[in-house]
């Protein structure tokens, strides 16, 4: 026999349990209650299902007649809308978010604030495999289908502004007018920028009492306000230590509008 209070039963048939008001935008709930809180499970007077906590006051679940479901808010304006605070928690594994499209959709995730509906936005379109990244409602970085960074730029080459980088390691920049690249030290001189072969270091760019070198790992070039010096691989000076050309690789003409000084004698 029946094991609770209140047992429909048919052993062949479906079995339906209806409650039902004529009245025009009436209740039509079942209560559930204990000891110490009431829900409200059903039909409202806007003709939604929910799940109202009567004890709180305060509506838990909607379901519009268009479908959208709504958590904590009574006008979900999506398929799903949840008003508050979202937890995805899976303490033994991994936790899944999932967007699924069509083939040649975007599944997209907006951040909204009162003021604008998506100013930032994530999406990845499938229909070129790219995933782009916006904010303030403007694209400002794509990975494209090959692992392409870029940044201002939708697509590969140099005629337009913005950073490239390929997986293989190249790096591209383009800016119209103006430099594209700044490199700072701060604090002490040295390295501003190392060359390496190999994970071997071969040159350097740096800097010396305020003043700009290159060098290889031996011997460099050191720039002064009144001409350019010879230096060792960390811009020190290097007095009477570097040639400039070889016997068998000489420069052409030598064009001066001064003297030159051999040996510490000047004709």
């Amino acid at each position: 026999g029946p094991s609770t209070k209140a047992h429909i039963f048919d052993a062949t048939n479906n079995v339906d349990l209806r409650i039902q008001t004529d009245k025009t935008n009436g209740l039509a709930q079942v209560q559930f209650m204990n000891d110490a809180r009431q829900y409200n499970v059903g039909v409202d007077n806007a003709d939604r299902f929910g799940v109202y906590d009567a004890t709180a006051a305060a509506t838990r679940l909607t379901i519009t007649s268009g479908g959208n479901v709504g958590i904590s808010t009574v006008s979900p304006e999506r398929a799903l809308h949840v008003e508050g605070a979202g937890l995805i928690k899976n303490t033994s594994g991994e936790a899944l978010f999932k967007l699924q499209a069509a083939n040649n959709s975007n599944s997209i995730l907006e951040l909204a604030d009162t003021d604008d509906g998506n100013v930032g936005r994530v999406q990845y379109e499938h229909d070129n495999n790219a995933m782009l990244l916006f904010t303030s409602d403007s694209e400002r970085l794509r990975i494209d289908s090959s692992g392409n960074l870029l940044v201002g730029k939708t697509a590969l080459g140099g005629s337009t502004n913005g950073l490239q980088v390929k997986p293989a390691g190249e790096l591209a920049v383009t800016r119209d007018g103006n430099h594209s690249l700044i490199l700072n030290r701060k604090s002490s001189d040295g390295n501003i920028a190392l060359f390496q072969k190999d994970a071997t270091t071969v040159g350097s760019i740096g800097v010396k009492f305020d003043e700009p070198y290159i060098a290889d790992d031996n011997f460099g070039i050191r720039f002064r306000a009144s001409g350019a010096i010879p230096c060792d691989s960390t811009g020190n000076n290097a007095d009477n230590q570097v040639d400039l050309g070889l016997s068998s690789v000489r420069f052409k003409d030598l064009h001066l509008s001064s003297n030159v000084y051999l040996g510490g004698s000047g004709g």
